[in-house]
């Protein structure tokens, strides 16, 4: 909500100064990609990095940044920055009254349910227990019950706290067993720069895979994801799983609780990045570098080398 309310607030001032961002920003990413991001499709980057900031516009992410920067600004000498200051500050106003107008709400059906569940002949008191997901020793884990359908039609409870608490216990005996460190989270620390570590990392994740074909409810069998992490290198998978982690992150935004996606649904800028992000993710798996013109017909083509052809190559073989 507050990210809708500033985004729609900051609507004037983006149209106003899109194009000065455009000018200062393409000098800003061209030196950026340059320094980082030496492989692939520079261009293509360049769209990526754009679309992304012009997400962040979208959603509203830039503006609860800029209130980090300007902090107390409502007295600045620049015009720009009190603007913005007061439109932040007049959408946290909208918001805090809205929270309290939705918890007044809450309390309200609250009441409401209560002399439901006592004509059920469950006590009120014991409310959290029929909605909050519990471990195995009772304790909440933080979500709400959750479950699925299966092909059957079949409701399926689903315990996700206690499935990732599991996981982790499975996870550190894991660490015990090849001597591979973790971090205070319970993830795994690599560091593939050490001698015979892409084999320990194969061990660990091929019973990893054995654990979750067992405990977890996955698309694919575990010889599929022993397959591929098999045939793909570590980099195209690491180059994959960071695009399709974004690309999940964006979807996931659009998506109702029976799974539907509706991609209108995403803002004009969360779009351009999907589309931008599927893009370079196609492009991983070509072996060549590919330019276009405005009209989108190819001006050059030139194969990949290094890195960026070993990753190509081993996509294509995927």
């Amino acid at each position: 909500m507050y990210r809708r309310n500033v985004q729609q607030l900051l609507d004037d001032v983006k149209i106003k100064y899109n194009q000065v961002l455009d000018v200062y920003c393409d000098d800003v990413i061209d030196k950026f990609i340059a320094d980082k991001c030496p492989l692939g499709d520079a261009e293509n980057h360049k769209r990526v990095f754009k679309a992304m900031l012009r997400n962040m516009i979208d959603n509203g992410e830039l503006a609860i940044q800029l209130e980090g920067i300007f902090g107390d600004a409502n007295t600045s000498s620049s015009e720009i920055v009190r603007m913005i200051a007061n439109m932040l500050n007049d959408a946290e106003r909208k918001v805090n009254d809205d929270a309290v107008k939705r918890g007044r709400k809450l309390l309200y059906l609250y009441k409401k349910a209560e002399g439901v569940l006592s004509k059920l002949g469950i006590n009120p008191k014991n409310f959290g227990k029929y909605f909050c997901e519990l471990d195995e020793d009772g304790y909440p884990t933080g979500n709400f019950v959750s479950g699925y359908q299966d092909w059957n039609g079949n409701y399926v409870g689903v315990n996700k706290g206690e499935f990732l608490k599991q996981r982790r216990k499975f996870e550190s005996k894991l660490r015990k067993k090849y001597g591979v460190p973790g971090d205070e989270h319970g993830n795994t620390i690599w560091n593939f720069d050490i001698k015979g570590q892409e084999d320990t990392y194969n061990k660990y994740m091929d019973e990893l895979d054995d654990w979750l074909d067992e405990h977890a409810n996955r698309m694919y069998t575990k010889e599929y994801y022993k397959a591929k992490r098999r045939i793909l290198t570590r980099q195209a998978r690491e180059a994959l799983e960071d695009i399709d982690s974004q690309i999940n992150d964006l979807l996931e935004k659009c998506t109702d609780e029976d799974g539907f996606v509706y991609e209108s649904d995403l803002t004009p800028g969360e779009r351009t990045l999907l589309h931008s992000l599927r893009r370079e993710r196609e492009e991983l798996g070509n072996p060549y570098l590919v330019t276009l013109d405005t009209t989108g017909k190819i001006i050059k083509l030139e194969k990949k080398t290094g890195d960026a052809l070993d990753i190509a190559e081993s996509i294509c073989e995927w």
